[in-house]
């Protein structure tokens, strides 16, 4: 029965919804301190930062940072809008620890050619709140996510002609930072923001239609503070565009909480949302640009069919892990060689000394193609897609498509004339 379970699993795969970290995180953290892993700035429209940014509206919120809209009184050209993003206590202290880089590594965005599909960082400064000091990072203004996006669909999945116009941008933006040798470590669709209908027309316009959201208050130090709601600003784009409206999709790669430095000592060796993460990070080998890599092949097999890639359950005689690893294998027909388990230091708690699963001994291969037609995608459009998802998903990451690589994929090579 458990065999015939994973069996089942395989080819039904669970729902994607948004993943855990993203700006649902439970208000109720609001009170949480800084000693108990957050510490939120307490901020409020009418509140000036670092004596020039007028808070306005909150954008959004993560378990490290919320973001607020904010405008420049010190701006020529009146009004100027910014985003800022400012970080738990918690958060804060990590980054003067060097345990989080989001700081360097956007400073260092900021020196590259060809940003259009990354955040700018204008600029940073640090303020002091009721839960300690907090690091403020002041970035052009962006709309909502691709995950509310495709979650606006009625299948739950956008199309081909949609995800190819999305991925060739997260890939370009991708290629610069691989270049300057930044690893994101967290692709996925809540990180890759529309950055159409933020032109301060469209957000004056916005201010204007959607007064303050307040969803009660909390009480901290014996002071009570408002519950301010996320009003994202949205864009005009519809999950039913016509293929006229899809070619004019913008989007930028966003949130580099947890980016890394390939030049440099990881901070970490757990990174990405659990069902993104490939094999060297559960194996604990040492890891590079290819992880954005695997990410992105999850992210468009998520885009394309409403579904997670990997959705791993436990088992009586298996962990979640072993099976995720499992299902790396059934999906990608590959196997995992000497070479490349000989560099994790987990190879021996999931794998024998033959290089089998300690844990679960019968595979039920689900070839690529066949887990995306299960969910009811064209025959016809389904190998080329593959090809592209596949190039990303090599249980070796030597062997993974570069950034580079993929920008030539001929499944993007149409993407901006598939209409």
């Amino acid at each position: 029965m458990q065999r015939l379970f994973r069996l089942y699993q395989s080819f039904i795969g669970r729902q994607a919804s948004t993943m855990p970290s993203a700006s649902n995180f439970p208000e109720e953290a609001l009170d949480l301190s800084a000693e108990q892993g957050f510490g939120y700035f307490l901020a409020r429209p009418g509140l000036v930062l670092n004596g020039r940014y007028h808070i306005l509206r909150k954008l959004g919120k993560g378990q490290y940072s919320s973001t607020w809209l904010v405008s420049d009184s010190q701006s020529q050209e009146l009004p100027k809008y910014y985003a800022v993003k400012i970080l738990t206590a918690h958060a804060t202290t990590h980054h003067r620890l060097g345990h989080l880089l989001e700081l360097e590594t956007t400073n260092s965005i900021k020196q590259l050619q060809g940003i259009n599909k990354l955040p700018y960082l204008y600029d940073h400064f640090e303020t002091e709140g009721p839960n300690g000091q907090h690091l403020c990072l002041v970035l052009n203004v962006l709309s909502t996510d691709v995950s509310r996006f495709r979650r606006s669909a009625p299948t739950k999945r956008l199309s081909f002609a949609q995800v190819k116009v999305i991925v060739v941008q997260v890939v370009e933006a991708l290629a610069v930072l691989h270049a300057a040798h930044i690893v994101h470590t967290d692709v996925k669709p809540d990180n890759v923001l529309f950055d159409e209908g933020i032109d301060p027309e469209s957000i004056q316009e916005f201010l204007n239609d959607n007064p303050l959201s307040i969803d009660g208050e909390f009480e901290l130090h014996g002071v009570r503070y408002p519950i301010i709601r996320s009003q994202p600003i949205p864009h005009p784009f519809s999950w039913d565009d016509p293929p006229s409206e899809v070619e004019l999709y913008s989007v930028s790669l966003t949130d580099f909480g947890h980016a890394q430095r390939v030049d440099k000592e990881p901070t970490t060796q757990t990174i990405g949302a659990y069902a993104l993460r490939p094999p060297e990070v559960i194996l604990e080998a040492n890891f590079d640009t290819k992880v954005d890599i695997w990410s992105l092949g999850c992210m468009t097999f998520e885009l394309l069919t409403g579904r997670w890639l990997f959705s791993p359950e436990s088992g009586t005689t298996w962990h979640r892990e072993d099976d995720h690893l499992a299902k790396m294998m059934e999906v990608t027909g590959e196997t995992f060689n000497e070479k490349v388990l000989s560099m994790c230091r987990k190879r021996n708690e999931y794998f024998d000394k033959e290089g089998g699963l300690r844990r679960i001994d019968q595979m039920f291969p689900v070839p690529l193609e066949q887990a995306m037609m299960n969910y009811g995608l064209p025959e016809s459009e389904v190998g080329p897609a593959a090809s592209f998802i596949r190039a990303c998903l090599h249980l070796n990451p030597e062997e993974r498509s570069s950034a580079r690589e993929l920008e030539i994929h001929p499944w993007l090579a149409n993407a901006y004339m598939c209409c």
